[in-house]
């Protein structure tokens, strides 16, 4: 198990913004669960919290945090604009609908949940992402990627500790193999929120 200590490296995105290599996500954690396992992450050692506003749970993360005693600067939270929020001032409505759920001054990373082909807005959603960062209130922009969900203290310090191993290129090579060119949820061109 790893130590609080513990020191995730970081990737620099655009902008010199570091993000670490490590996040914990809160999908499918129920609104009334997520600021206690917020702060159990942070004190397994996460420093990076990815949310959205589909999860119905940003409020919590930002109370996790609040919690938590961290410097707002120690912490990197990423959310996501969804699917029907896509267009120029629905984004920009929905960013601030967020900011407001987290508490913060600004957030770290703010993404489109799918970019949603069949709506043909995602043009002005981005344009509404870069003012966004303009006016200092998210420091990077992008499009979204998935992180392991877990609740329970031991699962989220056992997710934490992962740079102690090595894949081989055979191990890497039956990885590639489990593809099997099929989709298990929703098709991202048509998807949107229930």
């Amino acid at each position: 198990m790893a130590s609080p200590d513990t020191t995730v490296p970081n990737i620099s995105l655009i902008g010199d913004v570091q993000i670490p290599q490590l996040g914990f996500g809160v999908f499918q954690i129920p609104p009334e669960e997520t600021t206690e396992v917020t702060l159990q992450a942070f004190q397994a050692g996460y420093r990076h919290i990815d949310t959205a506003s589909a999860y119905q749970n940003e409020a919590q993360v930002g109370q996790g945090f609040r919690a938590s005693g961290l410097d707002r600067d120690d912490v990197f939270i990423t959310t996501k604009c969804f699917n029907d929020d896509h267009g120029y001032n629905q984004a920009k409505d929905a960013f601030k609908e967020s900011l407001g759920r987290l508490d913060l001054e600004f957030i770290d990373l703010y993404l489109i949940h799918w970019p949603v082909p069949s709506q043909d807005k995602y043009v002005e959603t981005w344009q509404s992402f870069i003012e966004l960062q303009q006016e200092g209130l998210v420091r990077s922009i992008g499009v979204c990627v998935v992180f392991p969900k877990s609740v329970t203290p031991e699962r989220i310090a056992e997710n934490f500790d992962i740079f102690d191993f090595h894949l081989t290129d055979s191990e890497m090579d039956s990885i590639q193999a489990l593809d099997a060119g099929e989709r298990i949820g929703p098709d991202p061109d048509t998807f949107v929120r229930p």
